[in-house]
């Protein structure tokens, strides 16, 4: 019986009933299209690098991948087990190794890859990102490379590039090759690191004749990797490895793990948010019922039987919210997936991220789609409980009158404050915002969640932003940097006399550091690796940086004697430790090629996995004994501030002074554009994301202000009896949302900055992800919320002018009803 009145009342009541269902709905539309949107990028990143460098498999001799030797190197000779691989793979021999890669006036260390290259665009599509010249396949010595390695070289189409290596035998290898193409794939980790030669050229240049370094699988279907990936392995036995696409692309597993943990935290306040406004809305929906039970009270209905009465309309109200709620957000987020964001105007943000281009095709999953409509159900039907069970306790009498009892403090609070005479509406809207305090913090309640939540994203996307540029600055860049050229691995030197300035005069320049940074191959008994070898004055640059800090075995750098610092992940790489030697190979100013062997002397580690790969540390002296140049021979001079903020304003004086010389002094964010950039790409997810946000606390806010006023109809149609005109009635509900929006925003206000300074002391612990924020620049496994005043400012005035705006409708409408009708019900 509960249920057919259950019905029959969800029906009934048209407008109480599209009220609550809405926020259900937007609740729903909210989370599938920003989860679909996450999901989207995700995909993204692995497909992309899948299908333009790894295929979904690789093949290799034992130990290969590990040690990345040549000498662990696999025959010609096909294996019978690939005629066993699902239908619709494909395969392709490959040669992949390190080279430093040069012409006359510059040089830079590059991934480069032996192909076939008709079996390669069966395996990888990199072929079909050709923007200049054309692919592999037409004559012997040709190399392809990617559109930014080219623009460090300065080479174009038909020039020669001089490509040096270590060869399989421990030999240097080296040849003089002619560029036919340039690629550009829109992913800045690809166009800037990788180089393409035809097979037998590289054979021949690494000395591996009639042999390959691995084979590369695709298959027809992603799902079938690790089914091929069991069969492979049962079938080559113990001398062969085999790895699957996960394990070849760490740093793609990686910014996927890193972009899910940004996006769980930010999932999480969505979903407060969305369980405020469904559940403000649900409150307010039974709470303003007060007659209605009563009557049924009065009736003989009993106090279970209007429990369950709620709770059937609340399953109702859920049912068809997350159906129509589901099929709104699929829907809308069908369209987006069919024809992609575009995010062209974040290009260069997206391009940090391995696989992102500049179009999201946002993903649907019927996972996270049945997960979502589980949790929102539950939302529905929790909040319906307690105020269910509370009016099954009204007394008839006083419920069918409307006797509300009165808190002792919100009468205190009503008498608190009075207006001036001329101001009647004022004071009655006041009034009112006491007289009924429940429907009151209701009302409030979402703009509350809503403000609090503002402040929390806010404060979390700051201390991320925060954390990272810190790190950055403080591991290598500095805040601002004197030299020539502006962006690239191959800086000009210049003589140190030349920076005539004195910056002694900036008294915001605490601190400077002359170095010299080269491209070279590092190179041990297992195996040579591309860095950029960074030459410092020790004392000096333990004042612009803290990387002396970061050493966890061995001593830092002693200009006296000569040794070397690198990464603990390039050590385990390399296989050496401390006191044992690297041979450093570089190509002289002569452009000749130089090598040294230097004892390491200190490992460090950062907890950044880009930084310690990819920068090794000796003092300036030996680098320049190395190089052939004179003593006073510098890359560039990095200055330590005493803020950050002002790099440019300081990079602005400095260059009023260099203004006669080639020198230019360059801010942070000019010299590392990866960490600006990141900070873009972060902010897309951010913008977004708090879109979607104010979009569903204004529906929740303008839920709970119509509720509140359509549930008043009897007491606005006394107002209206008494002559009261229906501009006054308007200008009253206006006001009255005005106050409980201020109220609202203060208590979110309030509470935002609190949860925000909490953990802005304790820290958000992403230890869980720790890998992924590995290869972010400048990032730990804690991140700490860090407010800034400014930014307070526009989710205050936006959620506040929201409330207002939004209160116009209801207000309007209660406005025009007709007394008669009003005070009947």
């Amino acid at each position: 019986m509960m249920l057919r009145l259950a019905l029959r009342n969800f029906v009934r009541n048209t407008r109480r009933s599209v009220v609550t269902v809405s926020a259900v709905v937007v609740g729903v539309w909210g989370l599938i299209f920003i989860w679909a949107f996450i999901d989207g990028v995700n995909e993204q990143m692995i497909t992309n690098n899948i299908q333009y460098l790894t295929g979904h498999l690789k093949t290799h001799r034992q130990g290969y991948h590990d040690e990345k030797e040549l000498a662990l190197s696999l025959s010609e000779e096909e294996p019978e087990i690939f005629d066993q691989l699902p239908s619709g793979s494909t395969f392709a021999p490959r040669i992949e190794s390190f080279a430093l890669l040069s012409n006359s006036d510059a040089s830079v260390t590059a991934a480069v890859y032996g192909v076939d290259p008709s079996r390669e665009r069966s395996v990888t599509t990199l072929h079909r990102t050709i923007v200049e010249g054309r692919y592999l396949g037409g004559g012997d010595l040709e190399i392809v490379v990617g559109q930014v390695l080219a623009e460090e070289l300065g080479v174009s189409i038909g020039e020669a590039v001089d490509v040096i290596v270590q060869a399989a035998d421990g030999s240097i290898g080296a040849d003089r090759f002619r560029l036919v193409g340039i690629f550009d794939s829109g992913i800045d980790t690809l166009d800037e690191s990788l180089a393409f030669l035809p097979m037998q050229d590289a054979q021949e240049i690494y000395s591996m004749w009639d042999q390959y370094s691995a084979w590369s699988i695709r298959l027809a279907d992603r799902q079938d990797v690790a089914a091929t990936s069991e069969l492979l392995a049962d079938s080559l036995g113990q001398d062969y490895e085999v790895y699957s696409w996960d394990e070849l692309l760490p740093s793609v597993v990686q910014s996927v793990k890193f972009h899910e943990a940004i996006a769980y935290v930010v999932l999480t306040i969505v979903f407060v948010v969305v369980t405020a406004g469904i559940a403000n809305t649900l409150l307010m929906s039974v709470m303003e019922r007060t007659h209605e039970f009563g009557v049924m009270r009065a009736m003989g209905t009993q106090p279970r039987q209007i429990v369950s009465l709620v709770i059937w309309e609340s399953l109702a109200i859920a049912l068809v919210g997350i159906v129509l709620g589901n099929a709104v957000g699929i829907t809308f987020t069908s369209i987006w997936s069919e024809n992609g964001m575009n995010l062209s105007n974040f290009t260069e943000a997206m391009e940090t991220m391995p696989g992102l281009s500049g179009i999201v095709y946002p993903l649907l999953r019927l996972d996270h789609l049945i997960l979502i409509s589980g949790a929102v159900f539950l939302i529905c039907l929790l909040p319906a409980i307690a105020p269910a069970w509370k009016a099954s306790r009204l007394k008839p009498v006083e419920a069918i009158r409307g006797v509300r009892e009165h808190s002792h403090i919100a009468s205190k609070l009503e008498q608190s404050v009075r207006f001036p005479s001329h101001w009647l509406w004022g004071q009655l809207a006041w009034r009112n915002m006491f007289r009924n305090p429940k429907r009151s913090a209701i009302t409030g309640g979402a703009s509350a969640f809503g403000m609090a939540s503002f402040i929390f994203l806010y404060a979390f996307t700051d201390g991320f932003f925060e954390q990272m540029i810190d790190n950055s600055t403080q591991l290598l860049t500095s805040h601002v940097q004197i030299k020539i050229t502006q962006v690239g691995k191959n800086e000009e030197l210049f003589d140190s006399l030349s920076v005539t300035t004195d910056l002694a005069q900036y008294p915001e320049i605490i601190a400077s550091s002359e170095r010299l940074t080269v491209p070279v191959m590092v190179s041990s008994t297992k195996q040579a690796l591309p860095v950029d070898w960074v030459g410092v004055e020790p004392s000096k640059e333990t004042q612009v940086t803290r990387i002396h800090e970061l050493i966890v075995r061995g001593a830092y750098l002693d200009a006296e004697q000569e040794g070397i610092v690198i990464g603990q992940s390039l050590a385990e790489d390399l296989e050496v430790d401390v006191g044992r030697r690297v041979v450093i190979t570089v190509q002289d100013e002569q452009n000749q090629l130089v090598s040294s062997a230097i004892r390491v002397s200190g490992i460090l580690n950062t907890g950044s996995e880009l930084f310690d790969n990819g920068y090794a540390f000796s003092s300036i002296n030996h680098v320049q004994e190395l190089m052939g140049v004179s003593s006073s021979s510098i890359s560039h001079v990095a200055l330590r501030l005493d803020n950050r903020n002002l790099s440019t304003s300081v990079s602005e004086e400095i260059n009023g002074q260099l203004r006669d010389s080639n020198l230019q002094a360059y801010p942070w964010e000019s010299i590392m554009p990866v960490v600006v950039q990141m900070v873009d790409m972060t902010r897309i997810d951010f913008y977004l994301i708090l879109a979607v946000i104010f979009l569903i606390v204004c529906i929740g806010v303008m839920n709970a202000m119509l509720m509140s006023v359509l549930e008043r109809t009897r007491e606005v149609g006394v107002l209206l009896a008494l002559g009261t005109r229906p501009a006054q009635v308007t200008k009253t509900l206006i006001i009255e949302a005005s106050f409980i929006g201020a109220v609202g925003i203060f208590i979110g206000l309030c509470l935002g900055v609190l949860v925000a300074k909490y953990y802005g002391l304790q820290g958000i612990n992403l230890s869980a992800f720790i890998d992924s924020m590995a290869t972010i620049p400048g990032m730990t496994d804690r991140v700490y919320p860090h407010l800034i005043a400014s930014h307070l400012i526009v989710p205050t005035v936006m959620l506040y002018a929201a409330g207002v705006f939004v209160s116009l409708y209801p207000a309007i409408k209660a406005a025009r009803l007709q007394p008669v009708e009003a005070i009947s019900g």
